[in-house]
């Protein structure tokens, strides 16, 4: 996971103005992700904010694609 959070990283900061706050989005999360581990109690306040980063990452994809020409994996 330390890999794609820092290519994520990567990608917010080279993003265009159109995602770049979506980038921030999925970027905080995985943060947030990451420094809770394995903590139950903190991975379950994570679920709740799953929806802000999955409108965000559908906005980035969607942009990929239409922008660039880029197909994004969906999130699962």
């Amino acid at each position: 996971y330390a890999k794609i959070l820092e290519d994520a990283k990567k990608l917010q900061g080279s993003a265009p103005a159109d995602v770049k706050d979506d980038w921030g989005v999925v970027v905080a999360f995985a943060e947030k992700a990451k420094a809770a581990g394995t903590d139950r109690v903190e991975l379950a306040r994570l679920s709740k904010e799953t929806g802000g980063v999955v409108t965000a990452y559908k906005t980035i994809t969607t942009h990929a694609k239409d922008a660039c020409k880029v197909d994004v994996p969906q999130l699962n």
